[in-house]
């Protein structure tokens, strides 16, 4: 429904989007956006400079990944309808990456009468506007969104497809059921369980390594909400370490579609990657350990410890992993209750209402760190009802300052470097314990055609999507 300032094509490089060029200055501190002409919103008004600026404010409050890199804006001008001019306090080398539509699309101002004061709630939300190839029709809750072909799209002769329809299924095994049946063409939310069969199927094709993968590279983690006293003892959170074996959920739980990772930026984001940081190995001698240096002795039931775990509903692994570790912890006296509840309940639950002990999740961490990571420990993103933010309410000012100091920083082996460090400061600290890098294949109808795009994957904007017998 959307579209971006840019887009990327597979190989990850920038692409004109709603900009058609832009200009960047030397110094890094002003980039001046021209933007396509001609290009209309789908309620038929004319997209402007005035959107930018308006979507730029909105981005830096609202979005978790905006929150980061418009930090650095410090104003927005628009000297015609076609030209907006970021003007930034400092470098902020992942602007551009931040700028595509799966980040953060541009929005329409006025479907906001009421200005950014209460964008989030805003009824308009309910019934987009945007420009993209595909325009807003219905939304039936719990059961299914349709978008019907934009006609009047700046990029001429897309889309191919006439309508899409977005069905909301009840679990994901429902939806192999659906692809098998032909009544769904495409998902990437597939029980891993079943990739190997289905990719035996010859009216069905198996996606199993998208291109342009930056975008997808992210992490399975385990969250404490630092909020609750008993988390501030770092022992504690180093001993759920200690029962994680990465091994058997890669192999038993993700069936071998992921790669185990002791740090929050893993290694199919190589770039960035540091393979040095403290580890925790699998022992649960060590972490019942840690439990009595803690004072947390057994009760009369063989309990030290009661607590919560809210798994996150948009992937049915995340709750078998979650029941994997109740089953690790029991043997070293924890009871870990599992909470089920769908993905916007537990969003809620965590991100706004912060019920919760701890959390499982998994979460980008691209194509920039600044885009896909500061936003988990930076402590500036701490912002109670923005999702995917810092939930644990972590507060490291060495942190903050390693993170900013990348955020700002253009050269590349310098940023490298500041980051090599964050990794190893933030796997002392324990807040966040990644788990492992899964992917999630995409399977898709053998007859679709230009269905993954660029980095954004199955998330794109099927805008060269169309079906072909042949």
């Amino acid at each position: 429904m959307f579209d971006g300032l840019v887009d990327f094509d597979v190989d990850n490089t920038v692409q004109p989007g709603l900009a058609q060029s832009w200009e960047v200055s030397a110094d890094g501190l002003r980039v001046t956006f021209r933007l396509r002409e001609g290009v209309k919103w789908h309620d038929g008004k004319p997209f402007t400079s005035d959107d930018v600026k308006f979507s730029a404010a909105a981005w830096g409050k609202y979005n978790a990944r905006g929150r980061i890199v418009f930090s650095a804006l410090d104003r927005v001008e628009t000297p015609d309808v076609l030209t907006a001019v970021f003007h930034l306090k400092e470098p902020a080398p992942a602007l551009l990456a931040a700028l595509a539509a799966r980040s953060l699309p541009v929005i329409a101002k006025h479907s906001y009468p009421d200005g950014d004061a209460d964008l989030a709630a805003a009824k308009s939300n309910n019934a987009p506007v945007g420009t993209g190839p595909f325009r807003f029709v219905e939304w039936e809750r719990g059961s299914h969104i349709i978008l019907d072909r934009n006609p009047e799209y700046w990029d001429k002769n897309k889309p191919r497809l006439d309508r899409i329809i977005i069905r909301i299924l009840p679990d994901t095994a429902t939806t192999s059921v659906a692809l098998e049946s032909g009544n769904v063409h495409v998902s990437s939310f597939i029980p891993l369980s079943n990739i190997e069969r289905l990719k035996t199927k010859s009216e069905l094709q198996v996606i199993d390594d998208p291109r342009g993968s930056l975008y997808n590279v992210g992490a399975l983690v385990l969250e404490f909400n630092l909020d609750r006293d008993r988390w501030r003892d770092r022992r504690i959170r180093e001993a759920f370490a200690h029962v994680i074996d990465r091994d058997f959920i890669q192999k038993n739980l993700y069936f071998g579609y992921a790669t185990p990772t002791e740090t929050p930026i893993p290694p199919g984001f190589a770039q960035y990657h540091n393979p040095d940081v403290p580890r925790y190995p699998y022992d649960l001698g060590r972490a019942e350990a840690l439990l009595e240096e803690a004072g947390y002795k057994r009760d009369g039931s063989g309990i030290r410890l009661r607590l919560t775990n809210d798994p996150a509903a948009n992937n049915a692994t995340h709750t078998q992993v979650a029941q994997y570790l109740k089953g690790q912890l029991a043997k070293i006296g924890v009871d870990l209750q599992v909470r089920a509840q769908d993905f916007g309940q537990f969003v809620n639950r965590v991100y706004t209402a912060r019920d919760f002990d701890t959390a499982i999740y998994h979460a980008t961490v691209g194509p920039d760190p600044a885009l896909g990571v500061h936003r988990f420990y930076w402590s500036k993103n701490f912002q109670p009802g923005v999702a995917f933010s810092n939930a644990a309410n972590y507060n490291n000012p060495e942190v903050d300052q390693l993170l900013e100091a990348a955020g700002r920083e253009l050269d590349f082996e310098k940023r490298k470097q500041l980051y090599f460090e964050f990794q190893k400061v933030v796997q002392t600290d324990l807040v966040r314990i990644p788990i492992v890098s899964p992917r999630y294949p995409i399977v898709a109808s053998a007859k679709l055609r230009n269905l993954v795009t660029s980095p954004a994957g199955a998330t794109g904007s099927f805008a060269d999507t169309y079906f072909s017998e042949k």
